[in-house]
């Protein structure tokens, strides 16, 4: 009996720790879910909230007779199309779509399930478009996955710098970088420098159509880290086809889940819950933002087959694990 009243005087003296996560926005990105996002983009570029795919025809190399639901289940959602038409100028296309809320911890987790259709009959077929996130942004303009000076970007969208070669996707003209960190991959498995991004626009020197100038982060599964080519060859088992599902290690025509886990100053990136990269940001900003673009200048043909879905986007406020927190699990 004594050590049963000691044992709860000292519980009750212990410090009160929640271990509640709390989700900042939770969005199946309908239609009226507009209203939480603000789309950045350029010109060549459709946006659509509230979405339905359920009847949309599926090229017979996928092995899909119509694109299928999202992991939750569903078939509405964000559609996006960028740089699908042959225009005069035939700049670098790109969206960001960012969300209006933000964590308000520095612990936090931002989740989004993607799916990337790249044209599949075209003569030549494949995509040179990408897909991800952007985290610790202060949400100025339109974020790329990489240097963004691989072919002539529209002036009017801003440099880099001085030398106006140097362009990136700004919406204004003044010259300055692109901020935050952004994560994802081209859907092909065919891009000539590497398909998985991890880019830190801050950590970019020089040209910037180096070859992977900016990557950053530590590889994880044995990839070298940064400075080489990253591809689904060596990721494929994250990828989870479904049954008749016949591409192979792909990430196109697929859906797959985009997350980046934030613990101060540690972030980790995963796809479908499998860590892919780890980085150590200093970032401070919590903006966030979906990215779709082509950082080419090449067109995607046939179009019906080039385009970018989004559902279940969630940010969560996340208190991260301790030992004090996990000896009250016992209690």
């Amino acid at each position: 009996m004594r050590f049963a009243m000691f044992l709860s005087a000292l519980l009750a003296a212990l410090p009160v720790v929640s271990l509640a996560d709390t989700v900042v926005i939770n969005s199946g990105m309908g239609a009226t879910a507009s209203s939480d996002f603000t789309t950045t983009q350029t010109p060549d570029n459709t946006v659509q909230f509230g979405y339905n795919w359920a009847t949309d025809a599926t090229p017979s190399q996928t092995g899909y007779s119509t694109i299928p639901p999202s992991p939750n289940g569903d078939t509405v959602g964000l559609k996006i199309e960028s740089n699908n038409t042959n225009d005069a100028t035939n700049y670098q296309e790109g969206v960001t779509v960012w969300c209006n809320l933000q964590p308000q911890t520095s612990n936090y987790d931002v989740e989004v399930d993607a799916f990337m259709a790249y044209p599949l009959t075209g003569t030549p077929a494949g995509t040179t478009e990408h897909i991800g996130i952007v985290i610790q942004s202060n949400g100025n303009g339109i974020r790329g996955l990489r240097n963004n000076a691989l072919n002539q970007c529209n002036p009017a969208f801003g440099v880099w710098g001085t030398n106006s070669s140097y362009a990136d996707l700004s919406t204004t003209a003044s010259a300055y970088p692109q901020d935050g960190l952004a994560f994802g991959y081209n859907g092909e498995n065919g891009e000539s420098a590497t398909d998985i991004f991890c880019y830190d626009p801050a950590a970019r020197t020089g040209s910037p159509s180096a070859t992977l100038n900016g990557q950053v982060g530590t590889w994880l599964a044995g990839d070298p880290s940064p400075y080489v080519a990253h591809d689904f060859n060596t990721y494929s088992f994250v990828l989870s086809p479904p049954s008749g599902r016949t591409l192979g290690n792909v990430s196109g025509w697929l859906w797959n889940t985009i997350k980046a886990a934030v613990r101060g100053n540690t972030v980790t990136f995963y796809i479908n819950g499998n860590p892919i990269v780890t980085y150590t940001s200093t970032k401070t900003a919590k903006k966030v933002g979906l990215i779709a673009g082509d950082p080419f200048a090449s067109w995607s043909s046939p179009p019906s087959e080039s385009f970018f879905l989004f559902d279940n986007f969630k940010i969560t406020d996340v208190v991260p694990s301790t030992a004090a927190q996990d000896w009250q699990l016992f209690q």
